[in-house]
């Protein structure tokens, strides 16, 4: 029975981030602070957690959940609330729309990492294709 109950609390939290990235990548649901699923991962750790504290002799097993369920929750604290953190952007040009008024971006580097200047990149001629890669994934 504790073996089973630790295996569900534990696969609450990789389901919370399943949730998370899907919501955002197909309704758009992005929030600074993903309250729900911080709940429940934190449900889940202290279940984990008393689990832990009350087996006697702890097993090994047990063991590994908390600390991947731990590891698993801070990962999803600094991808939330650190590495995802953008400033909030303009809503999009409609196609065949004029971007050079909306395109005032600061910070843009090119893939060699020098400074890239928005204006005179569309500037240039009266089709220009700007292609934001966000990172390695």
């Amino acid at each position: 029975m504790n073996t089973a109950r630790a295996l569900v609390a534990f696969s609450l939290i990789p389901i919370a981030m399943l949730a998370h990235a899907e919501l955002g990548r197909r309704v758009g649901w992005y929030h600074k602070v993903p309250i729900v699923e911080l709940v429940v991962m934190a449900a889940s750790v202290i279940v984990l957690a008393r689990m832990w504290m009350r087996t006697r002799p702890v097993k090994k097993g047990l063991i590994v959940l908390n600390v991947t369920a731990w590891i698993l929750s801070g990962f999803f604290v600094w991808w939330t609330q650190i590495y995802s953190s953008f400033a909030k952007m303009d809503p999009a040009v409609a196609v065949g729309g004029d971007a050079k008024d909306r395109m005032a971006i600061d910070g843009l580097v090119d893939q060699d990492g020098s400074a890239v200047d928005v204006g005179a990149t569309l500037a240039v001629s009266d089709a220009t294709l700007l292609v934001f890669y966000r990172g390695h994934w």
